[in-house]
């Protein structure tokens, strides 16, 4: 592979070649799959600081540097991208958006606009890469609105012709409020929502959609690392990847590819990064690889979002994947109450006081708690220990098979751990949000 041969320039990425074992060309795919995994820690080792893993040395210039918020802590990590090379990946993703997205929602003869609620300040990669992508975009005019009061979002929703909308999915969801003195001929101009860091509860999609009548939802994943990884092309479909743009892994803990239908990590490498390269990259997102997408113009990649790789609930020496813990739970609630914790929660987050052994679930919703945490069969209120029992019930249910053991839920039962579950309104201030206003599944706190 070119790119491997490129790469032999720079000492630190030719030593990490060497480690793989690969002293001359890169011969097989085996091979390829023998490359180490590039974390987080490597990313700073290679981009920040002395930045040696250049291959074109910053001084020559016309580098752009870009930081990440980070979904889960907040932290930031810098990438290093070649501005010549980032144009060529923007008119790749643009193009892809022309010919396979757009047509089918924007429809008319009017002026078509993408417009963007994501800021592009403090080095932030969604505001400045994502907007790169969409003001590459042939046929639609670009909006970098940023964050918007309601005199602009008014003033903006009465330009003639049909609107898509991209930002992160808490920015989506507000829309509505946003939006509530638009006439109808404005609303019926908002044709396509795109959602990216967060997941867009169906109680949120219905609620646009019901205030925004003739609006779609797609989603749209994108990362630091990469200014567009995947991309809904029809509502409830897999994310397709843009071809050409990024090399799409989805691995096991070896680094080998999983089959379809299978989980692993989400591994990226860019195509059109040979100056500052990024090659195997873990982002730190857990994918279920699919079928690939093959039609008359179109063959890509394809993946479903599976939670963040730290989406893991810790309860002492035992660790249990958060998704599947809050998909348990919401059955078990709608057994208990008839409550469906889906199609009412607007915002889900878990908190683990792991000093004080306090695990609860934050919830914001317009149904009151009575309503939520009532137990049908005795008609009262849930119990702490009704509670207690449908998390342990939950937490188990969420353990591999081989680790679903009368020992394991033994432990559980008599642990000292507390478990809550609490029902807020909206835009409460009880979930913990990043600097950049993401709202992970699952915080911890340790004092």
């Amino acid at each position: 592979m070119q790119l491997v041969q490129i790469l032999r320039v720079n000492p630190l990425w030719q030593e990490r070649l060497c480690q793989a074992g690969i002293k001359g060309k890169l011969e097989s795919f085996d091979e390829w799959q023998n490359l180490p995994i590039m974390e987080r820690e490597d990313l700073e080792e290679f981009y920040m600081g002395q930045r040696s893993g250049m291959v074109v040395p910053l001084r020559h210039g016309h580098f752009q540097i870009i930081a990440s918020g980070g979904t889960s802590g907040g932290l930031p990590i810098e990438t290093v991208y070649s501005l010549s090379e980032l144009r060529d990946t923007y008119a790749l993703a643009g193009s892809f958006f022309d010919r396979h997205i757009l047509p089918a929602y924007l429809t008319s003869a009017d002026p078509k606009w993408m417009i963007t609620t994501l800021s592009d300040y403090e080095m932030w990669s969604s505001g400045s890469m994502l907007g790169g992508v969409l003001q590459n975009i042939p046929s639609v005019n670009f909006i970098h609105a940023g964050p918007m009061s309601p005199p602009i979002f008014d003033h903006l929703m009465n330009f003639a012709g049909p609107k898509a909308i991209l930002g992160m999915a808490r920015e989506i969801s507000g829309l509505v409020e946003l939006g509530k003195h638009l006439g109808d001929d404005a609303r019926e101009s908002f044709k396509l929502a795109f959602y990216g860091s967060g997941i867009l509860q169906p109680k949120q999609q219905d609620r646009l959609k019901e205030f925004y009548p003739k609006l779609q939802i797609l989603s749209y994943f994108a990362s630091n690392q990469a200014e567009a990884i995947g991309i809904e092309i029809k509502p409830n479909s897999p994310l397709a990847a843009v071809p050409g743009l990024h090399l799409i892994e989805i691995v096991d803990q070896q680094g080998r590819w999983v089959a379809q239908g299978e989980e692993g990590e989400l591994v990226i490498t860019r195509l059109h990064a040979q100056h500052a390269p990024i090659l195997r990259m873990k982002l730190g997102d857990r994918m279920v690889r699919r079928a690939p997408l093959a039609c008359d113009d179109l063959s890509a990649e394809c993946f479903d979002f599976a939670g963040r790789s730290s989406d893991i609930i810790h309860l002492g020496e035992s660790h249990y994947a958060a998704k599947l813990v809050l998909k348990n739970i919401g059955e078990k609630l709608m057994s208990y109450s008839g409550w469906s914790l889906p199609l009412s929660a607007y915002e889900i987050q878990f908190q683990n006081n792991r000093r004080d052994k306090v695990l609860s679930l934050i919830v914001s919703s317009d149904d009151l708690p009575e309503i939520a945490l009532h137990n049908n069969n005795s008609q009262m209120p849930m119990s702490n220990d009704e509670i207690r029992a449908l998390f342990v019930t939950a937490l188990r249910a969420a353990l591999s098979l081989f680790d679903q053991t009368d020992q394991q839920f033994s432990s559980l039962k008599s642990s000292d751990y507390q478990f809550n579950i609490e029902v807020v309104p909206r835009g409460s201030d009880k979930f913990y949000r990043t600097g950049v206003n993401k709202t992970p599944l699952i915080k911890d706190y340790f004092g």
